[in-house]
């Protein structure tokens, strides 16, 4: 699992073995799923950049890594 903190007082989780990136609001603790990873994508990392951009590590099951941009709007792009 890994954490990255926002200046928003989010925080995002990475968490492989769901395939999901997770944001958990500190003011209430609600937890919602922000990404999911597409089979045989997972997430290993995740930063939210102060942009808006959400940047996810992904890695697959043959062990082939990609980045994944996620803009604002929703628009996704692999690097």
């Amino acid at each position: 699992m890994v954490l990255w903190p926002t200046a928003g007082g989010d925080v995002y989780v990475a968490v492989y073995g769901a395939q999901a990136v997770l944001r958990v609001r500190l003011a209430d603790g609600r937890v919602t799923t922000a990404a999911r990873s597409p089979a045989p994508w997972a997430p290993s990392g995740v930063l939210v950049a102060p942009d808006g951009h959400t940047w996810i590590l992904e890695y697959s099951t043959s062990n082939a890594a990609r980045v994944r941009r996620i803009a604002p709007n929703g628009k996704a792009r692999v690097f």
